[in-house]
């Protein structure tokens, strides 16, 4: 972000969209996931997506209603908090036994 902005520090406001669009399409190394797939049940088209067809899309895709893609957006979030809470609870025990190892016990008599 420093290096997008100009000297007078004026076009921050104007780069921070894409900052947090680009923060939160990152995949967290705890969860194995992005935030925005979280939050959405899937990452957000890009450029790429837009211009090169994906051959596992349905053409039936199109067609779907809206009561559908809700039921099929909130059960690919619920497939999803599964593996990202043992995948965080596995980050936190690894993240735990590196601050252990340099903890002495104290015992206060």
């Amino acid at each position: 972000m420093k290096l997008r902005c100009d000297s007078t520090a004026t076009s921050w406001a104007t780069d921070l969209p894409m900052a947090e669009l680009t923060y939160n399409c990152q995949i967290s190394e705890s969860t194995q996931f992005s935030p925005f797939e979280l939050l959405y049940g899937k990452n957000p088209l890009s450029p790429t997506d837009v211009l090169v067809p994906d051959d596992n899309q349905d053409d039936n895709q199109a067609t779907i209603t809206l009561p559908e893609a809700a039921a099929v957006l909130l059960q690919r979030q619920l497939d999803q908090q599964l593996p990202a809470k043992a995948n965080l609870r596995y980050a936190q025990g690894r993240q735990r036994h590196y601050y252990d190892r340099g903890k002495k016990e104290v015992n206060y008599e």
